[in-house]
């Protein structure tokens, strides 16, 4: 993959700076906070009538940014697929007969479409994911420090666990998208030789049969499909219950602070907000790192062929 990557090096770097640029401007959100509790705790309306226009246009020009991000975004993995699919069908033009027909063609038909389509799920948008994740993570962790070092090494700890415990799914998620691609593909050959022998199965009254022998193959590929999604939702459950154990413990923290005088009421709410930045693109990470690397398999069979 990193070959089609180099390939759209000029819009992946614009894509970057883009969302270095919308992660920065996200994080900032949790001073603009704290400055306006802290503002409502004073009682100072004038200063509160000019966070609030600044705050507006703040909030418009940063969705301009991600508009930005977004549709650059899907124009790389646009390009991804295209080249991807390309290859690969110019790949299989280059096989000498004998290897051809090695392999059902029924084979190249699934790698040319749900291959290449599994390996922009899990793949392509959790890189891309994962990648604004990383520089939200930096952006947020400059600004809890700014607002609390103390609350930000409790952070730290509490995200170690976050990180660590989603990622024991990698190898099971791996070998489950292998199987799954696997059994994918035997039901589009045996959907095609179906269409293709319609007549002899009509003439020799096989409906039963096919029906029987398509059951089958369609239970194994839905089950197959449903195993890949459970791991999935379960990577997914530990990373929502893990970040809100993580809030709760930072929440009690600040509240700590506050009691002893160390802290505003702002900074507490701005460190909640902030958190919540920091925690978001952890799980963001924790989700598209399994995906990534379970993806592997489906890319090997692709250069394979």
């Amino acid at each position: 993959m990193k070959k089609y990557i180099s390939q759209n090096k000029k819009i992946l770097v614009v894509t970057i700076a883009m969302g270095i640029l919308f992660s920065i401007m996200s994080a900032f959100f949790a001073i603009m906070v704290q400055q306006l509790i802290d503002i409502a705790v004073k009682q100072d309306i004038p200063a509160f009538t000019r966070m609030v226009i600044f705050t507006s246009a703040y909030i418009l020009l940063t969705g301009l940014v991600h508009l930005g991000y977004a549709v650059l975004c899907k124009k790389i993995i646009c390009r991804i697929t295209e080249a991807l699919r390309f290859d690969v069908f110019k790949g299989i033009l280059k096989r000498n007969i004998s290897d051809f027909k090695s392999v059902n063609s029924a084979d190249y038909i699934s790698a040319l479409t749900n291959d290449v389509k599994l390996i922009e799920d899990n793949y392509c948008i959790p890189l891309l994911q994962g990648m604004l994740g990383a520089v939200e993570l930096i952006a947020s962790a400059a600004i809890l420090i700014y607002f609390s070092p103390i609350v930000f090494v409790t952070l730290v700890v509490l995200l170690v666990l976050l990180t660590v415990i989603p990622g024991l799914f990698n190898k099971i998620l791996e070998k489950r998208q292998s199987n799954f691609s696997k059994e994918i593909s035997k039901l589009t050959i045996l959907i095609k030789d179906f269409m293709s022998g319609f007549e002899v199965i009509k003439s020799y009254k096989m409906i039963t049969h096919s029906e029987q022998s398509f059951d089958n193959e369609n239970k194994a590929t839905t089950k197959s499909k449903y195993s890949v999604d459970a791991i999935t939702a379960a990577v997914e459950s530990v990373s929502i219950v893990l970040g809100s154990a993580v809030l709760i413990v930072v929440f009690c923290v600040a509240v700590y602070l506050i009691i002893m005088g160390n802290i505003t009421v702002g900074v507490l709410v701005g460190v909640l907000q902030v958190s919540g930045q920091i925690v978001n693109p952890i799980q963001i990470l924790s989700q598209s790192i399994p995906k990534i690397q379970g993806s592997k398999s489906v890319i090997q069979r692709l250069v394979d062929l």
